[in-house]
């Protein structure tokens, strides 16, 4: 409601509003008045803006439009399309990580109740602390308000806690192979809801051709693929590549095909950490393109697994 400074008397201010001659000041000039109106609706007008409630979509992670959003397009080369629906079918392992009501990444479902994504989509950016489990949803296939499953997650474990907190929005090439974190779900999604997309055994190497599937912000509401993309370089556990980063596209795997070049057989090589820029070292790559961690079985085994516990 809105409130008045004061009010008026019936008389005090009568006679504070005459002048001195016994009569009433002229009217203010009708364009002042107009202006007077036009300001005061003004003001209306941001007040009920302020004021307005949240469009439902950003209240919580656990709600979502059935409709795709209007985002920018993707570049006029880009080499990510969008998945049809039956590729989309086959990949439901890989999904949108909702953390905190604030935003999405991409994230695999790895094991039943494991969920791989980067880090930095399980921390706050404003405390840089990680978000409550409970506030983080995996929704396994996600397409345009329909899903595979959907999952909360009931503990996160990330590689070196202590040292994992990217400062602000910057991150820099030491901070890559750090940038992993793995969800466990609070319900096992079963093999007749998703199949897994497991770890690879071995790891990455350089020149190997990886496919990447993410959910960007240009089309957060259904799968993109990126088909052929080589990994350029490996430096330890960071992996320079040539595959299209847009924000959303954290956390989304680099996987190697199967033997046939499909689903079948296979598995994830590293996810998706940072759009490379020269602040970061490194070799020079394709403006937007991915810089990865390697997230490997031979390199991770039991370690973020145990931490779950």
């Amino acid at each position: 409601m809105l409130a008045s400074h004061g009010s008026f008397g019936n008389e005090g201010h009568a006679i504070t509003a005459m002048s001195h001659e016994g009569r009433r000041p002229p009217r203010r000039p009708p364009l002042r008045r107009l202006a007077r109106c036009a300001a005061l609706g003004v003001a209306l007008g941001l007040w009920a803006a302020l004021w307005a409630p949240a469009p439902a979509a950003a209240q919580s992670s656990a709600q979502f439009s059935p409709q795709p959003s209007v985002q920018s397009p993707p570049p006029a080369q880009s080499a990510r399309r969008l998945a049809t629906a039956e590729e989309q079918d086959a990949w439901e392992a890989i999904g949108r990580v909702n953390a905190g009501g604030a935003g999405f990444c991409t994230g695999t479902l790895i094991a039943p109740d494991l969920v791989i994504t980067a880090a930095h989509c399980v921390i706050n950016p404003r405390t840089g602390r990680m978000w409550l489990p409970t506030s983080i949803h995996f929704v396994a296939g996600f397409r345009k308000g329909a899903f595979a499953a959907h999952r909360v997650a009931s503990a996160v474990a990330i590689l070196n806690p202590e040292e994992s907190r990217p400062k602000g929005r910057n991150a820099t090439l030491s901070y890559v192979p750090r940038d992993l974190a793995v969800l466990r779900l609070g319900r096992r999604i079963t093999a007749q809801e998703v199949r897994p997309l497991p770890l690879a055994v071995r790891g990455a190497e350089a020149g190997e051709a990886v496919q990447v599937l993410s959910y960007g912000r240009d089309r957060p509401q259904a799968l993109s693929i990126e088909e052929i993309c080589p990994i350029l370089q490996r430096r330890g556990d960071v992996l320079f590549t040539r595959c299209e980063a847009t924000p959303g596209v954290s956390g989304a795997p680099l996987v190697r095909l199967g033997p046939g070049g499909g689903r079948e057989g296979a598995s994830v090589l590293g996810v998706v950490s940072v759009m490379s820029v020269s602040a970061l070292g490194g070799p020079a790559l394709p403006p937007g393109a991915g810089v990865a961690t390697a997230a490997a079985a031979d390199r991770l085994g039991p370690r973020l697994i145990r931490d779950l516990q």
